[in-house]
């Protein structure tokens, strides 16, 4: 009888089968950069992650001066456009991410425009919002590359966050408002 009861229950979440193979990624690298070696007995103050939230520690500033893996950058920024939230300050965050990894700006641009076309409509407008954000201070701290990338790309990401199918119509308003600020005078010179 207990057997069939075991049988009948929820499968554990570590078990299920996720639809997105980010997602896997994500848990994999969250449970690589959460393992590390110390020569310290002392246990870390830091606190355990949130296992509803699959996030990467973030580095240290001693980790600056080595080489960044590129992968896990790609990770740690797609995890941060994920998250963004209409406030300001996500969105600067993951925009100073990018430009402290400039060295990878193809990827991360890239990062940028495969989470437009992945995501929920809200997350799009959210993802457009750091856009601007993003392209102010690139434009401001001289890394220009990313501004000709989305020069380039500025149709596919108008389309992927209000497409022309009606599916996007609440984003017209923000694909307005954010065309209507500063960033088109970096988008458009005249």
């Amino acid at each position: 009888m207990a057997g069939t009861q075991q049988s009948q229950s929820p499968a554990p979440a570590a078990v299920t089968c996720p639809n997105d193979i980010d997602e896997v990624l994500g848990r994999v690298t969250t449970s690589l950069a959460s393992l590390t070696f110390s020569t310290s007995s002392t246990p870390s103050t830091d606190g355990p992650l949130d296992p509803e939230e699959p996030t990467l520690p973030d580095k240290d500033e001693d980790d600056d001066d080595k080489m960044a893996d590129p992968f896990e950058v790609r990770m740690r920024f797609t995890n941060q456009l994920r998250q963004l939230n209409a406030s300001v300050t996500s969105a600067q965050k993951a925009a100073q991410f990018a430009l402290k990894n400039k060295e990878l700006a193809e990827d991360l641009h890239s990062c940028i425009l495969e989470q437009l076309e992945r995501n929920n409509t809200n997350t799009r407008a959210n993802i457009l919002y750091f856009v601007d954000h993003f392209l102010d201070m690139a434009n401001r701290d001289g890394h220009t590359e990313y501004v000709r990338m989305m020069q380039r790309d500025i149709i596919r990401v108008v389309d992927a966050v209000a497409p022309m199918d009606g599916s996007g119509a609440a984003n017209i308003k923000v694909v307005r408002k954010v065309g209507l600020c500063c960033s088109v005078s970096f988008l458009f010179p005249s």
